[in-house]
């Protein structure tokens, strides 16, 4: 072979090399990592669009490390994005939360709210409404919507006349920073059940478990000021009637 030959060999091989270097370089990314996706999705200006219509798409990346699903990718609740190139399509699947909370989303079917929440084309619109999107957090955490000293302003949303009515009721009374008997004291569960026992067994149960929940936050939130709650709704619940 020629010197010729030879460079020319060298120079296909370099030219080859440089393609694939390219061609790697210029390939999109596989939406596999939350990081990659919060390389757009961090941006509080993005929005997507359904159906003509515009809506964020922002993720907080501290609300979502402080959430219940911190330790989940983004591909666990968005599996039509598992293995796509990005950047990915504008239109997706819409997200399911009964894939995990199967038993809470028959529940809340079988619910008064269960029309409400069966919406094919969002059927996850129902839950976050109350828990929030990429930011839910546990019903013990103070800061949730749906914990007991936020629930009723939660309620409240949808059901402003009944709150009026029941706050200047006994349940209304304030033990801390919580009433005496919050909405989901007595309307339980995801199919919002309102009570059936005897009410000396309804009305003692609603400040043991707000007890119980207390002492659960402070155990998970110990400087959230939870311990001085623990002892005026343990000091209230002591303080009432036995039936």
């Amino acid at each position: 072979m020629s010197h010729f030959d030879g460079r020319m060999v060298s120079d296909r091989m370099w030219f080859v090399v440089l393609v694939a270097l390219a061609a790697a370089v210029a390939a999109p990314v596989a939406a596999q990592e939350n990081d990659d996706c919060l390389m757009c999705h961090e941006d509080p200006d993005l929005v997507g669009e359904r159906g003509g219509s515009e809506f964020s798409v922002h993720v907080d990346p501290e609300a979502f490390a402080a959430s219940v699903h911190a330790d989940f990718a983004c591909i666990d609740c968005h599996m039509d994005l598992d293995g796509v190139e990005l950047p990915h399509e504008e239109e997706l699947e819409v997200v399911d939360c009964g894939m995990c909370h199967d038993d809470m989303a028959e529940d809340l079917l079988a619910g008064p709210h269960g029309k409400w929440a069966a919406d094919p084309m969002s059927p996850s619109a129902a839950c976050s409404s109350c828990h929030g999107v990429h930011d839910v957090l546990s019903d013990i955490n103070p800061e949730s919507p749906t914990a007991a000293c936020k629930v009723n302003d939660l309620c409240a949303r949808c059901h402003a006349s009944d709150l009026r009515e029941v706050s200047g009721s006994p349940h209304g009374r304030q033990l801390g920073d919580r009433p005496a008997a919050g909405c989901s004291d007595c309307h339980r569960g995801h199919n919002v059940t309102a009570p059936t026992e005897p009410s000396s067994a309804a009305c003692l149960s609603a400040p043991l478990r707000a007890l119980m929940r207390a002492i659960s936050a402070a155990a998970k939130y110990p400087f959230s000021m939870t311990r001085p709650r623990i002892m005026r709704i343990s000091a209230a619940y002591s303080s009432m009637p036995l039936g």
